[in-house]
């Protein structure tokens, strides 16, 4: 979302097999306090907003793509992750969630939402693996295949 633009258009992005896991950090954020916090340090935090918006027009290019390139995609999710972090809506256990994902072979990972808590969506070439590593963590975990019209 990008407040000086006009209203956003939807896109219909072509069918593939990318599969998105989903962790659940099981802490809940304050959307209006994380906004509110962004905010209030705007002017440290616009050259890392400009930075995530430029990220998010990547990934949006890169999904749109016929043949998505995976590691890409995941370097720009973490990417975006990284700055969210800089501007201070991670958390140590997305952090640790992250940490774990890539280690385990995500391509890539990502809070989404506020911040503050939520969720983490990973791209993976093995979910399933990913899926019942993060549950041996203790997290609840599972995968969506948001680019599939078939599911």
């Amino acid at each position: 979302y990008q407040k000086a633009t006009p209203r956003p258009e939807c896109t219909e992005l072509p069918d593939c097999d990318l599969s998105l896991v989903i962790i659940d950090s099981g802490t809940a954020g304050n959307t209006a306090q994380m906004v509110q916090n962004v905010r209030d340090d705007y002017e440290q935090n616009k050259v890392f907003l400009k930075k995530m918006g430029a990220c998010t027009i990547q990934i949006r290019d890169e999904i749109s793509k016929p043949e998505i390139n995976l590691p890409e995609l995941g370097a720009l999710f973490s990417e975006n992750q990284g700055l969210l972090q800089e501007i201070g809506v991670s958390t140590p256990t997305i952090d640790r969630i992250i940490e774990h994902a890539v280690k385990l072979g995500a391509l890539g990972a990502k809070l989404s939402g506020s911040g503050g808590g939520g969720i983490v969506m990973c791209l993976s070439l093995n979910p399933k693996n990913l899926i019942e590593e993060m549950i041996q963590f203790g997290y609840k975990a599972f995968s969506i295949h948001p680019f599939n019209s078939e599911e």
